[in-house]
């Protein structure tokens, strides 16, 4: 991909055809061997970093800011003085997979902003470059050495560009290369896949057998259309055909869980549960149990109130890490929704996204992307308290 972004996109092209060390990794522009003069008078090579803005798949934008990662020494002026024009910050950032940003340059043009990536890298390139041709004149970044290696496409079908824009791309390799099972597409479950789907995780692995109708659209992320609910496909078929737009390795089990299958699920790293029935979900939260394999389950109970004038309830999250004993297992509901007490079986779009969202930041919370000061292996969000309950396990001293 990034050959071909470099082709269609002018700004590139003529840094590539110029000379210039590019190389696009994970939503970052490098240029590579720019000269420039340490503290001690030595002419070495850095590498410039920044961002890079994609309005389309294929289609670069112009650069979101006037600032610039460097890889290397501060650079110099050739009596060893730092190069005040430039400096700004040190803050030695990891960016993600081995990409380093040693220092945070500041260099604004008269406009303000720069016109391309091409004014932009040429502008710093000339600044810091020159100082070294001052001392060696023969040195030069237009190397015409090329890299095309983006390691982030065998996941996503074009380049996650937002981590990169936000720094969180060294966060993600705390969740990346996951094998995840999604057990149940209904509402909570379709917006945990749409969750879960924006992540560096290697594959989403959905079972469901249900089709997918009109009323489920109604709880769904995305918009189906009129072809879609015509052409009266599985959940899992729908969802598989929608987020491969996005990404690879989601793969549809046209199934439910039974004890026919329930060994499939040794081959997964993580399980998000969402279903209704109370059985199979203790035949499954007890085989993810025996075989120490991490989950997490689900839950709405929502009700009228009793002139039917407004809907209270709670939404569930409970988690259940490899290393925990079967505390979480005796928190799980043991009544199915098909029973008298939730014969309504109201599911409402806002409360399937939130409690999808209070899923996926467990997930992450397990994995140390976000701080998690409490460690709860449950949190239940109570609707007309506005309050969220935690459970934490009792520590042994």
């Amino acid at each position: 991909m990034s050959l071909k972004l470099i082709n269609l996109n002018p700004c590139l092209k003529r840094l590539q055809d110029e000379g210039y060390e590019l190389e696009i990794r994970d939503g970052f522009l490098m240029v590579h061997s720019v000269p420039y003069v340490n503290a001690n008078k030595e002419v070495l090579k850095g590498t410039l970093i920044t961002n890079l803005v994609l309005v389309a798949p294929d289609v670069v934008g112009k650069p979101n800011t006037h600032q610039m990662y460097f890889n290397g020494e501060h650079p110099c002026h050739p009596d060893g003085r730092i190069l005040t024009a430039i400096q700004h910050t040190t803050p030695n950032q990891t960016l993600g997979n081995g990409i380093i940003g040693n220092h945070w340059f500041s260099n604004k043009p008269p406009s303000g902003s720069y016109d391309d990536y091409y004014h932009q890298i040429t502008s710093y390139v000339r600044v810091i470059e020159s100082q070294a041709k001052a001392i060696d004149e023969n040195v030069s970044a237009k190397t015409f050495i090329s890299h095309y290696l983006t390691n982030d496409e065998d996941i996503f079908t074009y380049q996650d560009t937002a981590s990169a824009r936000i720094g969180t791309v060294q966060l993600n390799n705390l969740i990346a290369n996951q094998k995840i099972a999604i057990i149940g597409l209904g509402g909570t479950g379709s917006y945990i896949l749409d969750m879960i789907s924006k992540t560096c995780v290697s594959e989403i692995h959905l079972y469901d057998k249900d089709q997918f109708q009109q009323h489920n659209s109604f709880r769904a992320p995305g918009a189906a259309s009129i072809d879609d609910l015509e052409k009266k496909q599985t959940k899992c078929d729908y969802y598989y055909q929608t987020y491969s737009n996005l990404r690879n390795g989601v793969i549809p089990h046209n199934e439910m869980l039974s004890e026919t299958n329930l060994h499939e699920l040794i081959n997964y790293d993580f399980i998000f549960i969402s279903i209704d029935s109370a059985t199979s979900r203790k035949m499954i939260t007890d085989y993810l149990y025996q075989h120490k394999i991490s989950f997490i389950d689900v839950g709405m109970g929502l009700s009228f109130t009793e002139d039917k004038s407004s809907i209270f309830g709670t939404c569930r999250s409970t988690l259940y890490a490899k290393d925990m004993d079967d505390t979480p297992l005796k928190s799980l509901p043991t009544i199915s929704r098909d029973d008298e007490v939730y014969r309504s079986n109201i599911q409402l779009v806002e409360l399937n996204c939130l409690n999808a969202a209070f899923a996926v930041i467990q997930w992450k919370k397990l994995f140390g992307f976000y701080c998690d000061d409490m460690s709860s292996y449950e949190m239940t969000y109570s609707l007309g308290l506005n309050k969220i309950a935690n459970k934490v396990m009792e520590r042994v001293e």
